[in-house]
């Protein structure tokens, strides 16, 4: 089995992640991580915790968002 790189630079050698690569990582459905983000950011009551995610979409195979 290969080893998954769960963490990338991002621009200014920000340590990035995203839900698809924590999903594959541990085993879990990619529409539960997002489910589990989700919940964080909408009971998060300080702007630290909203700070460390953002919403991007996936362009996949045939151009179809996941």
């Amino acid at each position: 089995m290969s080893e998954i790189n769960l963490v990338f630079k991002g621009e200014n050698n920000q340590a990035l992640t995203s839900s698809l690569l924590v999903a594959k990582k541990f085993v879990k459905g990619h529409k539960h991580v997002l489910g589990a983000v989700h919940k964080l950011m909408t009971t998060a009551k300080n702007s630290a915790v909203l700070s460390m995610f953002y919403e991007a979409t996936y362009y996949y195979l045939l151009n179809k968002i996941i």
